[in-house]
Formats: C-alpha cells, sequence, structure tokens
C-alpha cells in the first residue's frame, strides 16, 4: 500500500488535487497506514474543488463523498442519496468506502 500512498502523494503535490482523494480513502479506512479520519477530511475536500478523475460521468458523486467524510468526523450535511453498499465478485476483497459509507448514512456502521 505504501506504493498507492506514495504516488497518491506525488501527483496531488504536482498539483493534481483530484487524487487526494485516494489518500482519504486510505486514511478514513485505515489501509496502509493509520486510520485518520479528521486527516482524511482535509484531503477530500481538496479533491473535491478539483477536476473529477474517478467517475466524472456521476455529479453525485462529489455530495456523496462530502457528506460521508463529514459524518465520519461528527459534522453533519445536506442530504444526498442513499449510496449502495457493493462488494468485490464472490464477496472478496476490502470493504469499499461506498459500503461504509451506506453504513454510516443508514446507521449501521461497524
Amino acid at each position: 500500500m505504501g506504493v498507492a500512498i506514495g504516488s497518491a502523494l506525488v501527483l496531488a503535490g504536482l498539483g493534481h488535487d483530484a487524487y487526494g482523494e485516494l489518500l482519504g480513502h486510505h486514511l478514513v479506512s485505515g489501509i496502509g497506514t493509520a486510520e485518520r479520519p479528521d486527516l482524511a477530511m482535509g484531503w477530500y475536500q481538496s479533491a473535491l474543488v478539483a477536476a473529477p478523475v474517478f467517475a466524472p460521468g456521476q455529479p453525485e458523486r462529489n455530495g456523496l463523498i462530502r457528506k460521508a467524510s463529514m459524518m465520519m468526523n461528527g459534522q453533519s450535511a445536506a442530504p444526498v442519496v442513499q449510496p449502495e453498499p457493493v462488494s468485490a465478485p464472490g464477496g472478496m476483497g476490502l470493504k469499499g468506502f461506498a459500503s461504509k459509507a451506506a453504513g454510516l448514512l443508514s446507521g449501521t456502521s461497524d
């Protein structure tokens, strides 16, 4: 995971702020680093004002990420569309950000 975090840091440092979203995901989930939702929020905020690079055809995505990052830090925000939890085929893989956000918004976070 160090390569993923390092690559995102380099890209964000070169002015590609949208890649800060990856750092936010790693920090909020504690993947490859300590779990720090307080630090993740800053990365999410800078990524949300940049030109999207992940799923640019989903305009509701930024609102969902903003709401979830604020809720993970004990803040509230305007309501957004309820996300659907997803998992990798066959139930394999790590729990995704969308699943964690769906749990927060429905009140069933782990």
